[in-house]
Protein backbone atom coordinates (compact mmCIF):
# COMPACT_ATOMS: atom_id res chain seq x y z
CA UNK A 1 0.00 0.00 0.00
CA UNK A 2 2.96 2.31 1.44
CA UNK A 3 4.87 1.34 -2.00
CA UNK A 4 2.13 2.21 -4.67
CA UNK A 5 1.08 5.56 -3.17
CA UNK A 6 5.24 6.16 -3.41
CA UNK A 7 4.59 5.82 -7.14
CA UNK A 8 1.86 7.54 -7.65
CA UNK A 9 2.61 10.79 -4.88
CA UNK A 10 5.81 11.80 -7.71
CA UNK A 11 3.48 11.18 -10.62
CA UNK A 12 0.98 13.12 -9.60
CA UNK A 13 3.20 16.07 -8.19
CA UNK A 14 4.80 16.02 -11.79
CA UNK A 15 1.06 16.31 -13.52
CA UNK A 16 0.16 19.10 -11.19
CA UNK A 17 3.08 20.92 -11.85
CA UNK A 18 2.50 20.48 -15.85
CA UNK A 19 -1.07 21.52 -15.79
CA UNK A 20 0.22 24.76 -14.08
CA UNK A 21 2.69 25.46 -17.07
CA UNK A 22 -0.01 24.12 -19.98
CA UNK A 23 -2.42 26.66 -18.09
CA UNK A 24 -0.29 29.42 -17.88
CA UNK A 25 0.82 29.03 -21.74
CA UNK A 26 -3.21 28.89 -22.06
CA UNK A 27 -3.60 31.91 -20.40
CA UNK A 28 -1.00 33.78 -22.05
CA UNK A 29 -2.18 33.04 -25.51
CA UNK A 30 -5.29 34.02 -25.09
CA UNK A 31 -4.13 37.31 -22.85
CA UNK A 32 -1.78 37.94 -25.91
CA UNK A 33 -4.21 38.07 -28.31
CA UNK A 34 -7.36 40.46 -25.69
CA UNK A 35 -4.30 43.26 -25.11
CA UNK A 36 -2.41 43.42 -27.39
CA UNK A 37 -1.95 47.21 -28.56
CA UNK A 38 0.49 48.99 -31.06
CA UNK A 39 2.15 51.70 -29.07
CA UNK A 40 4.48 53.37 -32.16
CA UNK A 41 6.51 55.22 -29.62
CA UNK A 42 7.99 54.03 -26.65
CA UNK A 43 9.48 55.86 -23.74
CA UNK A 44 13.08 57.64 -24.81
CA UNK A 45 15.84 56.44 -23.13
CA UNK A 46 16.00 59.50 -20.87
CA UNK A 47 12.70 58.98 -19.46
CA UNK A 48 13.77 55.46 -19.02
CA UNK A 49 17.10 56.43 -17.27
CA UNK A 50 14.98 58.95 -14.89
CA UNK A 51 12.36 56.59 -14.16
CA UNK A 52 15.39 53.90 -13.43
CA UNK A 53 17.01 56.80 -10.84
CA UNK A 54 13.80 56.80 -9.43
CA UNK A 55 13.39 53.06 -9.04
CA UNK A 56 16.87 52.89 -7.62
CA UNK A 57 16.71 55.42 -5.17
CA UNK A 58 13.03 54.33 -3.26
CA UNK A 59 14.02 50.84 -3.63
CA UNK A 60 17.67 49.47 -2.21
CA UNK A 61 16.30 46.14 -3.28
CA UNK A 62 15.55 47.10 -7.09
CA UNK A 63 19.30 48.90 -7.14
CA UNK A 64 20.71 45.67 -5.49
CA UNK A 65 18.62 43.15 -8.11
CA UNK A 66 19.27 45.75 -10.74
CA UNK A 67 22.55 43.87 -12.51
CA UNK A 68 20.93 40.30 -12.35
CA UNK A 69 18.52 41.58 -13.72
CA UNK A 70 20.22 43.39 -16.70
CA UNK A 71 22.56 40.34 -17.23
CA UNK A 72 19.47 37.71 -17.67
CA UNK A 73 17.50 40.37 -20.20
CA UNK A 74 20.19 40.41 -22.19
CA UNK A 75 20.39 36.77 -22.65
CA UNK A 76 16.28 36.67 -22.34
CA UNK A 77 16.49 39.09 -25.66
CA UNK A 78 18.38 36.42 -27.60
CA UNK A 79 15.25 34.06 -27.37
CA UNK A 80 12.43 34.25 -30.01
CA UNK A 81 9.65 34.42 -27.63
CA UNK A 82 7.18 37.09 -28.82
CA UNK A 83 4.55 36.41 -27.95
CA UNK A 84 5.35 35.91 -23.55
CA UNK A 85 6.92 39.99 -24.55
CA UNK A 86 3.48 41.29 -25.75
CA UNK A 87 1.64 39.66 -23.06
CA UNK A 88 4.38 41.30 -20.65
CA UNK A 89 4.55 44.97 -22.64
CA UNK A 90 1.00 45.83 -23.26
CA UNK A 91 0.08 46.03 -19.41
CA UNK A 92 3.80 47.18 -18.79
CA UNK A 93 3.24 50.22 -21.20
CA UNK A 94 0.12 50.67 -19.74
CA UNK A 95 1.36 50.77 -16.21
CA UNK A 96 3.87 53.53 -17.27
CA UNK A 97 6.92 51.40 -17.59
CA UNK A 98 7.57 51.80 -13.80
CA UNK A 99 11.69 50.76 -12.93
CA UNK A 100 12.26 52.16 -16.71
CA UNK A 101 13.19 48.60 -17.43
CA UNK A 102 12.88 46.98 -21.08
CA UNK A 103 10.52 44.28 -22.04
CA UNK A 104 13.00 41.34 -21.87
CA UNK A 105 14.56 42.66 -18.11
CA UNK A 106 10.89 42.85 -17.07
CA UNK A 107 10.84 39.27 -18.02
CA UNK A 108 14.28 38.71 -16.71
CA UNK A 109 12.63 39.74 -13.09
CA UNK A 110 9.76 38.17 -13.64
CA UNK A 111 12.14 34.74 -14.12
CA UNK A 112 13.92 35.51 -11.34
CA UNK A 113 11.41 35.95 -8.89
CA UNK A 114 9.79 32.90 -9.75
CA UNK A 115 13.20 31.15 -9.38
CA UNK A 116 13.33 32.68 -5.69
CA UNK A 117 10.10 31.41 -5.07
CA UNK A 118 10.96 27.50 -6.65
CA UNK A 119 13.92 28.01 -3.90
CA UNK A 120 11.59 28.75 -1.40
CA UNK A 121 9.33 25.56 -2.39
CA UNK A 122 12.08 23.53 -2.76
CA UNK A 123 13.35 24.44 1.38
CA UNK A 124 10.30 23.99 2.48
CA UNK A 125 8.77 20.62 1.25
CA UNK A 126 12.35 19.02 2.32
CA UNK A 127 12.17 20.23 5.48
CA UNK A 128 8.67 18.41 5.57
CA UNK A 129 9.86 15.55 4.64
CA UNK A 130 8.06 14.85 1.60
CA UNK A 131 11.29 14.24 -1.18
CA UNK A 132 8.43 12.66 -3.46
CA UNK A 133 6.54 16.41 -3.79
CA UNK A 134 10.03 18.26 -4.44
CA UNK A 135 8.54 18.55 -8.63
CA UNK A 136 6.29 20.37 -6.99
CA UNK A 137 8.72 23.57 -6.38
CA UNK A 138 8.13 24.12 -10.14
CA UNK A 139 4.90 25.88 -9.77
CA UNK A 140 6.99 28.89 -8.56
CA UNK A 141 8.42 29.63 -12.28
CA UNK A 142 4.87 30.36 -13.97
CA UNK A 143 4.01 32.23 -10.37
CA UNK A 144 6.79 34.77 -10.89
CA UNK A 145 5.28 35.61 -14.28
CA UNK A 146 1.76 36.25 -12.79
CA UNK A 147 2.93 37.86 -9.47
CA UNK A 148 4.42 40.69 -11.44
CA UNK A 149 1.77 40.75 -14.25
CA UNK A 150 -0.89 41.17 -11.17
CA UNK A 151 1.40 43.79 -9.54
CA UNK A 152 1.11 45.30 -13.05
CA UNK A 153 -2.19 45.15 -13.63
CA UNK A 154 -2.77 47.01 -9.34
CA UNK A 155 -0.70 49.64 -11.08
CA UNK A 156 -2.77 50.26 -14.13
CA UNK A 157 -6.14 50.42 -12.13
CA UNK A 158 -4.19 53.07 -9.75
CA UNK A 159 -2.87 55.19 -12.50
CA UNK A 160 -5.82 55.42 -14.06
CA UNK A 161 -7.96 56.69 -10.67
CA UNK A 162 -5.81 59.35 -10.46
CA UNK A 163 -5.65 60.31 -13.90
CA UNK A 164 -9.24 60.47 -14.02
CA UNK A 165 -9.57 62.76 -10.61
CA UNK A 166 -7.14 64.83 -12.36
CA UNK A 167 -9.01 65.25 -15.55
CA UNK A 168 -11.61 68.02 -14.52
CA UNK A 169 -9.00 70.36 -13.05
CA UNK A 170 -5.63 69.69 -15.84
CA UNK A 171 -8.71 71.05 -18.60
CA UNK A 172 -9.57 73.59 -16.41
CA UNK A 173 -5.64 74.82 -16.79
CA UNK A 174 -5.78 73.78 -20.51
CA UNK A 175 -8.48 76.16 -21.20
CA UNK A 176 -6.76 79.21 -19.07
CA UNK A 177 -4.07 78.53 -20.72
CA UNK A 178 -5.12 78.77 -24.26
CA UNK A 179 -7.62 81.65 -24.02
CA UNK A 180 -4.34 83.78 -22.59
CA UNK A 181 -3.14 83.68 -26.10
CA UNK A 182 -0.61 80.57 -25.98
CA UNK A 183 -0.46 77.32 -28.21
CA UNK A 184 -1.57 74.07 -27.31
CA UNK A 185 2.15 72.84 -27.04
CA UNK A 186 2.88 75.74 -24.55
CA UNK A 187 -0.40 74.56 -22.45
CA UNK A 188 0.85 71.26 -22.35
CA UNK A 189 3.83 71.88 -21.19
CA UNK A 190 2.05 73.99 -18.27
CA UNK A 191 0.41 71.20 -17.31
CA UNK A 192 3.00 68.91 -17.22
CA UNK A 193 5.08 70.86 -15.35
CA UNK A 194 1.86 71.18 -12.88
CA UNK A 195 1.62 67.28 -12.90
CA UNK A 196 5.35 66.40 -13.03
CA UNK A 197 4.83 63.45 -10.69
CA UNK A 198 1.52 62.81 -11.56
CA UNK A 199 0.37 59.79 -14.49
CA UNK A 200 -1.71 62.47 -16.23
CA UNK A 201 1.12 65.08 -16.44
CA UNK A 202 3.38 61.65 -17.38
CA UNK A 203 1.54 60.29 -20.02
CA UNK A 204 1.37 64.27 -21.52
CA UNK A 205 4.81 64.33 -21.57
CA UNK A 206 5.37 61.85 -23.72
CA UNK A 207 2.84 63.48 -25.98
CA UNK A 208 4.81 66.73 -26.19
CA UNK A 209 8.20 64.45 -26.68
CA UNK A 210 6.49 62.24 -29.39
CA UNK A 211 5.82 65.35 -31.17
CA UNK A 212 9.00 67.01 -30.75
CA UNK A 213 10.45 64.43 -32.15
CA UNK A 214 8.17 64.95 -35.32
CA UNK A 215 5.42 62.85 -34.89
CA UNK A 216 2.03 64.42 -36.02
CA UNK A 217 -0.30 65.26 -33.23
CA UNK A 218 -3.36 62.69 -34.22
CA UNK A 219 -1.31 59.83 -33.52
CA UNK A 220 0.48 61.00 -30.44
CA UNK A 221 -2.95 61.42 -29.04
CA UNK A 222 -4.08 58.52 -30.11
CA UNK A 223 -1.17 56.78 -28.37
CA UNK A 224 -2.72 58.39 -25.43
CA UNK A 225 -6.27 56.95 -25.65
CA UNK A 226 -4.01 53.53 -26.15
CA UNK A 227 -1.97 53.94 -22.73
CA UNK A 228 -4.99 55.14 -20.85
CA UNK A 229 -7.70 53.85 -22.41
CA UNK A 230 -10.64 55.65 -20.40
CA UNK A 231 -14.10 57.41 -21.57
CA UNK A 232 -12.91 61.09 -20.43
CA UNK A 233 -9.08 60.06 -21.60
CA UNK A 234 -10.66 59.74 -24.83
CA UNK A 235 -13.23 62.31 -25.23
CA UNK A 236 -10.12 64.76 -24.57
CA UNK A 237 -7.92 62.89 -27.50
CA UNK A 238 -10.76 63.19 -29.81
CA UNK A 239 -11.59 67.20 -29.09
CA UNK A 240 -8.22 67.83 -29.35
CA UNK A 241 -7.74 65.72 -32.88
CA UNK A 242 -11.06 66.83 -34.23
CA UNK A 243 -10.45 70.76 -33.30
CA UNK A 244 -6.94 70.59 -35.68
CA UNK A 245 -8.71 68.81 -38.74
CA UNK A 246 -12.11 70.95 -38.25
CA UNK A 247 -10.67 74.24 -37.58
CA UNK A 248 -12.65 74.34 -33.82
CA UNK A 249 -11.60 76.61 -31.31
CA UNK A 250 -9.76 74.05 -28.96
CA UNK A 251 -10.74 76.57 -26.37
CA UNK A 252 -14.00 76.85 -26.21
CA UNK A 253 -14.33 72.83 -27.03
CA UNK A 254 -12.22 71.68 -24.27
CA UNK A 255 -14.62 73.83 -21.76
CA UNK A 256 -17.71 72.60 -23.36
CA UNK A 257 -16.14 68.95 -22.47
CA UNK A 258 -14.68 70.11 -18.61
CA UNK A 259 -18.87 71.06 -18.53
CA UNK A 260 -19.75 67.78 -19.52
CA UNK A 261 -17.13 65.82 -17.31
CA UNK A 262 -18.57 67.97 -14.38
CA UNK A 263 -22.39 67.28 -15.22
CA UNK A 264 -21.02 63.71 -15.75
CA UNK A 265 -19.52 63.25 -12.68
CA UNK A 266 -22.69 65.00 -10.74
CA UNK A 267 -25.03 62.76 -12.28
CA UNK A 268 -22.75 59.53 -11.19
CA UNK A 269 -21.98 60.75 -7.59
CA UNK A 270 -25.96 60.96 -7.43
CA UNK A 271 -26.61 57.87 -8.65
CA UNK A 272 -23.90 56.22 -6.09
CA UNK A 273 -25.62 58.06 -3.56
CA UNK A 274 -29.19 56.76 -4.03
CA UNK A 275 -27.56 52.93 -4.52
CA UNK A 276 -25.98 53.27 -1.65
CA UNK A 277 -29.62 54.70 0.10
CA UNK A 278 -31.15 51.36 -1.41
CA UNK A 279 -28.44 49.37 0.35
CA UNK A 280 -28.56 50.56 3.60
CA UNK A 281 -32.08 49.27 4.42
CA UNK A 282 -31.31 45.97 4.70
CA UNK A 283 -29.04 46.18 7.54
CA UNK A 284 -31.69 49.55 8.83
CA UNK A 285 -34.41 46.57 8.46
CA UNK A 286 -32.56 44.15 10.13
CA UNK A 287 -31.60 46.37 13.30
CA UNK A 288 -35.35 47.49 13.67
CA UNK A 289 -36.22 43.72 13.66
CA UNK A 290 -33.85 42.84 16.17
CA UNK A 291 -34.98 45.54 18.18
CA UNK A 292 -38.43 44.43 17.99
CA UNK A 293 -37.70 40.96 19.18
CA UNK A 294 -35.43 42.17 22.33
CA UNK A 295 -38.63 44.76 22.84
CA UNK A 296 -41.74 41.53 22.29
CA UNK A 297 -39.69 38.73 22.51
CA UNK A 298 -41.63 37.59 25.59
CA UNK A 299 -44.72 38.96 25.05
CA UNK A 300 -44.18 36.82 21.82
CA UNK A 301 -43.32 33.83 23.28
CA UNK A 302 -45.89 33.61 25.80
CA UNK A 303 -48.99 34.28 23.05
CA UNK A 304 -47.05 31.33 21.11
CA UNK A 305 -47.09 29.01 24.36
CA UNK A 306 -50.42 29.68 25.06
CA UNK A 307 -49.66 31.62 28.00
CA UNK A 308 -52.40 33.96 27.26
CA UNK A 309 -55.28 31.67 26.86
CA UNK A 310 -54.74 30.50 30.82
CA UNK A 311 -55.28 33.66 32.24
Amino acid sequence: MDSGLEQWVPLAASATAGGAVLLLGVSIARSTKAIRRSVAYSMTAAQRAAARRAAMESSPLFRLALPMVEAVGSQLALLPIKGVREYMDAPYERAGRPGGLSTDELLAMSLLIGLTLSAMFFVSISLTGSPALIPLSVIGLPAGLLLVNASLQNRIELREKQALRAMPYALDLLVLCLRSGISLTLALRKLVEDYENHPLGQELGRVLTEMDMGRPRRPAFEGLAERLPLDDIRSLCDTVIQSEELGWPLSTALEQLADRLVTERSLKGEATAGAAGVLIMMPSTLVLASAVLILFGPVIVRWLTGGFSGS
